[in-house]
């Protein structure tokens, strides 16, 4: 099979080295943006000499963002290639439009490999979704922020110098500990699961940028932990409901064990019930590997999306899903809650269960007032 490979930086560079083993694939032209002398007759900076190339049959998209990502991939659809990609930005804020052009051109888009690096966890969920309503999903999707919690924990140490011996070797860190990564990771997965686009931005979203380690402090005190997690679920109204926060679990969940360096996937099926997949990661990061995969089940025509998997959009209405939270905050929240304690002006305390829309729209308007403001949802019923 002939590929072209877009970007040629830590992804791109790692799945070109991989697929010199691979005989069953040859690397007909590599687009980069700026000169690379060592391809030779592989370099192009022009995506037309790839989309314009018919003996090439499927593009690895391995770049950063959302453009000229989205562009290049639509590009190589629209002119009848496959298409694998690792990027989760781009593929979250284009998928729709990616499925329909791929169904339009008798091709396929796989973009497992953007989510959970080689486990095959879209996978599972799109074979789980044919054949079982999807009630729930939910997990702890990234390594880094779970390291941090936990070096935090450990150390007692800022999240600036966490992060400054935790995350040197990761591209975007603020896209990762904001949030973004796992809300876009769950606007990919809950439109496998629930079989219709979810667009990251109805997501209410709050990331783990303001973490302290009087937040770590006081919430271990509780005997609990705190993880950054997803959350997807169908309501009894007949929406859908979806959200990422810091949330603090007790210590006995599997949720709470998914210690530094590991990610978690759950999924709960109306009749499959409740079952799960997850990773650790050490050492190199396994991405190119699921690229490589995914070129393998292109050859053998594996089953990933059908044409109808993913039709219309999701309407997200987070007003109905209720919980307790912590916030920390130099200001009152103007919500019924239990004070924790209040020292240096910075008020500490536990809310009565609020809506998750309601809680995030409160968060929002106190960061303008307090900057460094901190919130964190409670898994389940806390007990006030």
């Amino acid at each position: 099979m002939d590929i072209a490979l877009l970007g040629l930086g830590h992804v791109g560079g790692d799945v070109h080295k991989l697929l010199a083993i691979h005989p069953e694939f040859r690397v007909k032209r590599i687009l980069a943006r700026r000169p690379r002398p060592e391809l030779g007759a592989l370099f192009t900076r022009d995506m037309a000499d790839i989309a314009n190339d018919d003996t090439i049959e499927a593009v690895v998209e391995a770049l950063d963002g959302v453009e000229p990502a989205r562009t290049y991939v639509l590009d190589a659809l629209r002119h009848g290639k496959h298409v694998v990609t690792a990027n989760c930005r781009m593929a979250a804020f284009a998928l729709e439009e990616l499925v329909r052009a791929a169904n339009d051109s008798a091709v396929s888009v796989r973009f497992n490999a953007t989510v959970g690096c080689s486990i095959p966890w879209l996978i599972h969920l799109a074979a789980a979704a044919r054949v079982d309503p999807i009630n729930v999903i939910s997990g702890i999707p990234d390594p880094l922020s779970t390291s941090i919690i936990d070096d935090m924990t450990a150390r007692g140490c800022t999240f600036d110098a966490s992060l400054a011996e935790l995350g040197a070797s990761v591209k975007h860190p603020e896209y990762t500990l904001a949030g973004l990564e796992a809300r876009d990771t769950l606007a990919i997965s809950a439109s496998i699961a629930f079989r219709k686009y979810l667009h990251p931005q109805s997501i209410d979203t709050f990331g783990l940028a303001n973490l302290q380690p009087c937040d770590t402090e006081t919430i271990g005190r509780r005997h609990m932990t705190l993880r950054l997690a997803l959350q997807a679920r169908r309501t009894q109204a007949g929406g859908i409901a979806a959200w990422v926060e810091p949330t603090i679990f007790q210590n006995d969940t599997v949720e709470a064990n998914t210690k530094g360096g590991s990610a978690l996937f759950i999924c709960e099926g109306k009749g499959l019930g409740r079952h799960m997949l997850a990773y650790t990661q050490k050492g190199k990061d396994m991405t190119a590997a699921g690229i490589v995969s995914s070129l393998y089940d292109l050859r053998r025509n594996a089953m990933f999306l059908t044409g109808d998997s993913i039709e219309g959009r999701l309407d997200v209405n987070n007003h109905t899903e209720r919980h307790s939270y912590y916030v920390r905050s130099s200001t009152r929240i103007g919500l019924p809650a239990r004070a924790l304690r209040t020292r240096n002006g910075v008020h500490y305390c536990i809310t009565e269960p609020v809506s998750v829309a309601h809680m995030h729209a409160l968060a929002a308007a106190h960061l303008l007032r307090d900057p460094q403001a901190f919130i964190a949802g409670f898994y389940s019923d806390y007990q006030m």
